[in-house]
């Protein structure tokens, strides 16, 4: 059974790892990481803390990494979600998504917003899928070029839990 928990410094290495090319880099993290990467800044580059940092493990190997980042308002981000490229294309996004999604309802958060790369078609499919639409950027929020932001709104903090395995 596939477990959601606190990401260690040794998980952000392995997540690292999956990073091939710029490219991959631009979509994973937008503008804060550059190619190559370099793990000595990588943490502060993504605000990277136990609090913020999940990974999905399954069978001992992690599968996916994200993060869920608390923002004014009540609003979640959903950043740097990943998953292993030996596990893609078999729902372990989605797994790792509504536990983060679980764990912003549990925090009292309103509405969960994201950045996705346009050119990302499954991961665009997924987001819909699981109600994001797309919405206007709060002025706050960087531009992030590519990209679409999609917000999840009348997240209940006080609905019951959904099960989903994770």
């Amino acid at each position: 059974m596939p477990d959601v928990r606190p990401a260690t410094a040794v998980d952000l290495e392995a997540v690292a790892s999956w990073i091939r090319s710029k490219r991959d880099a631009q979509v994973w993290a937008g503008w804060r990481v550059d190619f190559p990467i370099d793990l000595q800044s990588l943490p502060r580059a993504i605000d990277f803390r136990n609090d913020n940092a999940f990974s999905l493990i399954s069978g001992g190997e992690l599968v996916a990494f994200g993060q869920l980042l608390e923002k004014p308002s009540r609003r979640g981000h959903l950043g740097r979600i990943i998953v292993n490229p030996a596990f893609r294309g078999r729902g372990w996004g989605e797994k790792l998504v509504r536990a983060l999604l679980d764990r912003g309802r549990k925090a009292g958060l309103r509405t969960i917003s994201l950045n996705v790369d346009s050119a990302n078609p499954a991961a665009v499919s997924l987001y819909l899928k699981l109600g994001f639409i797309d919405a206007t950027r709060p002025s706050s929020e960087p531009e992030a070029p590519g990209s679409r932001y999609m917000e999840l709104s009348g997240i209940d903090p006080d609905a019951p839990e959904r099960t989903n395995n994770c």
